[in-house]
């Protein structure tokens, strides 16, 4: 009789670890993902008790989130290309 073997998920062709499962884009994407919603809370809490109010807040802390962002990934680009300038 022929043995079996337990069905794994695992494919021949797909590398073990990309780096899109590493240790360290887990944690800038729990990074990303805190810093969002700090500042959504924080701006919801800035507004008064009126829901469309806190609606504009959160956008207003949302718009600031991706300010921050762009900001923090642009000047570690503009870093990274000066370094190979230099």
């Amino acid at each position: 009789m022929k043995e079996r073997r337990p069905v794994t998920p695992t494919f021949s062709e797909i590398p073990g670890n990309p780096p899109a499962d590493s240790r360290e884009m887990r944690f800038l994407k729990f990074g990303i993902a805190a810093s969002i919603l700090v500042y959504l809370l924080t701006g919801a809490a800035d507004a008064t008790s009126d829901g469309l109010v806190i609606v504009g807040g959160t956008l207003m802390g949302l718009c600031g989130a991706l300010g921050v962002g762009t900001a923090g990934f642009g000047s570690v680009a503009l870093w990274n290309l000066w370094k190979e300038l230099l």
